[in-house]
């Protein structure tokens, strides 16, 4: 049995992060590196949703490339080990998955056998096969389990809840009817950064900049907020530009998209700081917080 659980943050947070992330290293191991960190700081801080941005920076020629190479090692450290080698074929991209670490969310479980679960515990699964009865489900463990729902095909991830020990079987249900957490979900958005808050709809958006009050300062005005709304997103900048150069190319300001904007590490030590470090520094003083 997976001991390991965790509540749901009772907001849903969307980091949103550009696409140029990579763009300054060629190295593949690095970049592959760079990406685990965010995956990293995503479970740890339990982000339900990370979204990769066009930043439209000049000195990035390819950003459409960086970009889906950012969501598929997002996605591949998103998937439990057990799911890997059935959906994601050999990839260029994926030569040093090696470097990304593990994850360990409850929905990565390290249990690989039958007797060592019990009904109603929640597995990520593979079809394997369809038959007259219903679909094979591939949860990682020695047993298939037997799922009647309709219109399941062969390698489509499903999540599903052991119904029965005996035979066996399960049902399918939805992520969002999960009490606890069950890592992030990826969307390349492909658009730049207004445009992408707007298509989300937010109820809150937070900026990230050097040049914002430190978190403290605006405490208490955060806590409000965040006592009102389900969604909230949180806006990152790139490695070779802050959120207000980033929007200033949509002709858009700050304050036009971000209800909030904050600075998260004052009086800095670097003169810059990076995407990833950022990323941490912020979702680990939101969570004080929540």
């Amino acid at each position: 049995m997976n001991s390991f659980k965790v509540p749901r943050s009772p907001i849903n947070f969307s980091i949103l992060i550009p696409a140029s992330l990579v763009s300054e290293v060629r190295d593949l191991k690095i970049r592959t590196f760079k990406v685990g960190q965010i995956a990293r700081a995503a479970a740890i801080f339990r982000v339900n949703e990370i979204v990769v941005y066009h930043d439209n920076d000049p000195n990035v020629k390819d950003q459409e490339r960086d970009g889906d190479f950012i969501v598929l090692v997002l996605n591949y450290m998103e998937t439990p080990q057990y799911l890997r080698k059935i959906l994601f074929p050999v990839h260029p991209w994926l030569k040093y998955a090696g470097v990304l670490p593990p994850l360990r969310t409850p929905h990565h479980p390290i249990e690989d056998k039958f007797s060592m679960v019990q009904a109603g515990e929640i597995r990520e699964g593979c079809v394997t096969e369809v038959t007259s009865e219903g679909a094979l489900v591939d949860v990682g463990l020695d047993q298939l389990v037997l799922v009647t729902s309709p219109n399941l095909k062969p390698k489509a991830r499903v999540t599903i809840r052991i119904t029965d020990m005996e035979r066996p079987l399960g049902e399918i249900i939805r992520r969002d009817e999960i009490s606890q957490y069950w890592g992030y979900c990826v969307k390349n958005s492909k658009k730049p950064l207004g445009m992408t808050v707007k298509e989300l709809k937010p109820d809150f958006v937070i900026g990230t900049s050097k040049n914002a009050p430190f978190i403290q300062e605006l405490k208490q005005e955060i806590l409000e907020k965040l006592k009102k709304i389900k969604n909230c997103v949180i806006l990152f900048g790139s490695p070779f530009a802050g959120i207000d150069e980033i929007l200033a190319r949509e002709k858009l300001t700050r304050s036009e998209i971000a209800g909030i904007t904050i600075n998260t590490i004052p009086n800095q030590g670097t003169e810059t700081v990076r995407t990833q470090e950022a990323v941490f520094a912020t979702l680990a003083l939101l969570n004080t917080l929540i």
